[in-house]
């Protein structure tokens, strides 16, 4: 049965999808949440930061490195290679960009706790088997 035709019910119907209509015209439906992100400083022993592609030192280089002092911002959060930093050791990387895979060791960035200042990325990564570093570098992470 379709709807009776009651005046009542016929206004309901015809508020609601008036209602649903300003929705979508004034942005409110569909919209993305809101992101918490965190931020912090690239806190180094004076060497520049790697931003690598990954949570670990054995992804590739996704951008050009960081100077000592920089501001970052993070979006999220990805459990990976531990790494020891100015302030202690961590296995936490920060996603410093919101839409390219682009992290950074979250112990050699400053945010004033060791605990993530945002949260977990979408994706679940399972630690790697083996987190040697490959090698001396002149750049940490």
């Amino acid at each position: 049965m379709i709807f009776a035709r009651s005046p009542l019910r016929w206004r309901t119907v015809r508020a609601a999808a008036v209602t649903a209509v300003a929705a979508v015209l004034a942005g409110t439906i569909g919209a993305p949440p809101a992101l918490a992100v965190g931020s912090g400083q690239v806190a180094t022993d004076g060497r520049n930061l790697n931003v690598r592609s990954g949570p670990g030192t054995h992804y590739g280089f996704a951008a050009a490195p960081l100077a000592n002092g920089t501001r970052v911002t993070v979006y999220c959060v990805r459990w990976g290679e531990s790494i020891d930093g100015l302030y202690g050791r961590s296995s936490w990387w920060d996603k410093i960009d919101r839409y390219a895979e682009k992290y950074v060791a979250d112990a050699l960035v400053y945010t004033g706790t060791m605990e993530p200042v945002a949260p977990r990325c979408g994706k679940r990564v399972l630690r790697p088997l083996d987190e040697r570093r490959a090698g001396a570098r002149s750049s940490v992470g």
